[in-house]
């Protein structure tokens, strides 16, 4: 089969191969705010720099 005539299993397997790859991306991000957050580094009300009482 030439290459310009894709089936639809293939363009199934090239489409789950980039929903994974975002989703890979997406758990990442996600891991890396959520550290951040725990390690203090995000603002929130007791950041540096925030308006005190």
């Amino acid at each position: 089969m030439p290459a310009a005539e894709l089936g639809p299993a293939h363009n199934l397997l090239e489409r789950h191969a980039r929903e994974t790859a975002l989703d890979h991306r997406a758990e990442l991000v996600g891991r890396l705010l959520h550290g951040l957050q725990q390690a203090g580094l995000l603002l929130g009300k007791d950041a540096a720099g925030s308006a005190q009482p």
